[in-house]
């Protein structure tokens, strides 16, 4: 059995994304985007206690670029954005 440990969630993962982003060649590191584009998507719509925090988005990438740099921040989008990175970056 392995076990993935993600560390710490509270890092600044733009520059780890603006990397992830340019991969436009690598198909299943886009389809795993769009599938979490989806994800977070959905879960947004079903939270209880919605968050003005949360910017509309079409794409991972929109939402990394607006909720960066919007002047407030959801932990649950950081947090997800984190753990969409560390995911990237292992299959990438």
């Amino acid at each position: 059995m392995e076990v993935y440990v993600f560390g710490d969630q509270t890092a600044d993962c733009r520059a780890f994304f603006a990397k992830v982003f340019t991969r436009k060649d690598d198909v299943l590191l886009q389809s795993f985007l769009e599938k979490a584009s989806e994800a977070v998507k959905a879960e947004q719509r079903i939270r209880t206690h919605q968050s003005p925090a949360v910017p509309n988005f079409s794409t991972i990438q929109e939402l990394v670029n607006r909720h960066c740099n919007s002047v407030c921040k959801d932990a649950a989008i950081e947090s997800a954005l984190m753990c969409i990175s560390q995911f990237a970056h292992f299959i990438g």
